[in-house]
């Protein structure tokens, strides 16, 4: 966490504290949790930035545990948005019981970011899109750059998890990541799937410098990757039947049957199978 409460109101540690400063406020101060109002301890270290920990692990808006990549990872996007837009770090809402890393208010809609970078259920991600949904906030996941896996220029490995944080830009399927280190969000555009498990996509580089929160949503690029996503289909249709599974078996047979090469793209095939019914 980065923010708790005192006798005198909030502190956030997205403000910049010399460590000198917090070391007497955690020896003078006592801080508690804004959301289940427990007593939470100001952690002041070497290996980790400093923040504020749970003394009992046990409250109403608590979620996975927070590395120093994911403390570091929403104060930069805090900075970021908040220096053009209206935002709240770690605001908890008592009606769904959530507490968003940030809360992002626009003139036309209000949006709860959360930077994932721990592995979440679907069951979890669901509920809690559902209740911000119910709250009015848009939900916007922002995943953690580390997860990204570039194969080639244009392919990239997405998990299981990775399809479920999908969103859209100017209505084109699109995912969200960010560096920390870095300070630059990767925006996967005109995501198009080729398995369950690779995907092309074209990459936007944003910063904080040069964009603004409105840009997650305005498509940057035109796909130039089709031409690969084609040669690279064509390749697996040619060499998938090479060692062919007992689902398969039926499927190839009667292709086999009707002098059909497997090869050809579905549309062919029905145009070939449709001249040979009429025709004999």
């Amino acid at each position: 966490m980065l923010v708790a409460q005192t006798e005198k109101g909030l502190i956030s540690l997205a403000q910049r504290f010399s460590l000198e400063q917090l070391k007497l406020w955690k020896k003078e101060k006592q801080f508690y949790c804004p959301s289940c109002q427990s007593p939470v301890q100001l952690k002041v270290g070497t290996k980790k930035i400093p923040h504020f920990a749970h003394l009992k692990k046990t409250c109403v808006a608590q979620h996975e545990g927070e590395t120093d990549y994911h403390l570091d990872g929403k104060r930069k996007l805090f900075h970021w948005f908040s220096s053009h837009l209206e935002v709240e770090l770690e605001s908890y809402l008592p009606d769904i019981m959530q507490r968003p890393d940030l809360l992002v208010d626009t003139p036309s809609q209000k949006y709860a970011i959360e930077f994932q970078c721990a592995s979440l259920s679907s069951s979890a991600l669901t509920k809690r899109s559902i209740h911000y949904e119910k709250g009015n906030y848009i939900p916007l996941w922002i995943m953690g750059a580390k997860r990204m896996k570039r194969l080639s220029t244009y392919m990239y490995q997405l998990s299981f998890q990775e399809w479920q944080f999908l969103t859209l830009s100017d209505y084109t399927p699109t995912l969200l990541y960010f560096s920390p280190s870095t300070n630059q969000l990767l925006k996967l555009e005109h995501l198009i799937p080729f398995s369950s498990q690779i995907c092309y996509a074209q990459l936007v580089v944003l910063s904080p410098h040069e964009h603004t929160f409105h840009d997650l949503f305005s498509t940057h690029t035109q796909p130039q990757f089709f031409s690969s996503w084609i040669k690279k289909k064509k390749a697996w249709r040619t060499h998938y039947i090479l060692y062919p599974n007992q689902k398969l078996q039926p499927f190839l047979h009667a292709l086999y049957e009707n002098n059909i090469p497997p090869s050809l793209p579905y549309s062919s095939r029905s145009r070939h199978a449709a001249t040979f019914f009429i025709h004999g």
